[in-house]
């Protein structure tokens, strides 16, 4: 017999199906597809939805995903990546995941920071998201993880970061996508890869 999963709404309690993205009665996200429908939430609204996610016997890709962008939200990158690292065996279309998981590598600082393997995987995440999904944010983070580590270092790499930057802006990368990216990074926009 087929069982409809549920899920309650973190917000006011009420029961819905996953398939449901967002509460009718109080309008809170119940599931989360995307970073930005934990972007304008509070902490305490976060903690809330983790929580809701944490005691829910359903443990769907899409609690998953959820669950992983709250965590992303309060900069719980290995947290967040394990989680996107379980979807992804499972979602392996889902150019996102692959995007976030390249950001939860980081563990919200410089790429200049990070170990080779690290960024070299990163770049491998950002790869299969671009094969994925042409995004103008996904060519821009492969431009600043080429700039902040490769270009930094003086080391050869192949696309250059002022090629990424090329292709992120024909890609339609808004300041918005940069803003949001940034927030994640204990890390100012480099000015000097827009020269």
């Amino acid at each position: 017999m087929f069982k409809v999963q549920q899920i309650n709404c973190p917000g006011c309690g009420s029961p819905w199906s996953l398939d449901i993205k967002k509460c009718p009665y109080c309008g809170r996200p119940v599931i989360i597809s995307s970073f930005d429908d934990v972007l304008s939430m509070e902490v305490n609204q976060v903690n809330q939805n983790i929580k809701t996610y944490l005691n829910d016997e359903c443990k769907s890709d899409e609690i998953k995903t959820s669950l992983a962008m709250c965590y992303l939200r309060l900069k719980l990158f290995d947290k967040a990546l394990d989680l996107f690292q379980q979807v992804m065996q499972n979602q392996a279309l889902n150019s996102q995941i692959y995007f976030y998981s390249a950001v939860c590598l980081l563990d919200g600082k410089k790429p200049i920071l990070a170990k080779r393997d690290v960024i070299d995987k990163a770049l491998q995440y950002i790869n299969s998201a671009l094969m994925l999904e042409e995004k103008g944010i996904y060519h821009f983070f492969m431009a600043y993880i080429k700039y902040d580590y490769f270009e930094r270092k003086f080391l050869n790499t192949n696309p250059t970061y002022r090629q990424c930057m090329q292709k992120a802006i024909q890609a339609g990368v808004t300041d918005c996508d940069i803003k949001i990216l940034f927030d994640l990074f204990d890390a100012n926009i480099p000015t000097q890869m827009f020269n």
